[in-house]
């Protein structure tokens, strides 16, 4: 499992529930700005994921 929530205090709730070796951490990155508030504008047309576990990563 991925999970694509903010921040890292979920992981340890989520491996506690299905396991160290079932939940990864992970990060995405976009170039993004804040337009107003609530608003988000992508200014790329790009995302990369990267997760912590080279199995899942693909490394």
């Amino acid at each position: 499992m991925v999970p694509l929530l903010n921040g890292l205090e979920h992981l340890e709730s989520r491996r506690d529930r299905y396991g160290d070796g079932h939940v990864v951490a992970a990060t995405i990155r976009v170039e993004s700005t804040r337009a107003a508030a609530g608003r988000i504008e992508h200014t790329r047309p790009f995302a990369d994921n990267r997760c912590d576990d080279p199995a899942v990563d693909g490394g």
